[in-house]
């Protein structure tokens, strides 16, 4: 990130002025982006889970804002699980339903985004602010 020039802004022209805290706007978002994007626990990428598996820690750090973890599963849809809220690092994760052969894998993200999601299922990731590293997951 760099900075530029610095001038006052009260030398400067209004449109200069508001694209300049426009600007300014965008990197500390982008630098608030950093913070909040979701850490995804790498230690569970290939690991067995029962169809509902509780307190699952997804998360390797604390979520810093609402995130929303979305798993896909063989009938190409991405479905919304629980999300986690600040502070949070586990959840509840469903694999599958009874029919769900053994072995069977699962894509896992956590994401965050503007407005919390309302769909059940997703065909393609929906929006979102920030997005976490992808692991595996396997049913049992």
């Amino acid at each position: 990130m760099t900075l530029g020039d610095l001038e006052p802004m009260s030398k400067m022209t209004d449109w200069r002025w508001k694209a300049t805290m426009v600007r300014g706007c965008d990197m500390i978002d982008e630098s608030l982006k950093t913070l909040e994007r979701p850490s995804i626990n790498r230690s569970l990428h290939r690991k067995s889970f029962l169809q509902v598996t509780d307190n699952v820690p997804l998360l390797a750090k604390p979520a810093r804002r609402r995130t929303e973890v979305l798993v896909y599963s063989p009938n190409k849809k991405w479905w919304r699980q629980r999300n986690l809220n600040g502070g949070e690092i586990t959840t509840r994760i469903h694999l599958g339903n009874a029919h769900t052969k053994p072995g069977t894998q699962f894509a896992v993200v956590a994401l965050t985004t503007e407005e919390p999601l309302a769909e059940q299922t997703y065909l393609n990731i929906p929006d979102h602010r920030t997005i976490s590293d992808e692991i595996t997951l396997i049913r049992k």
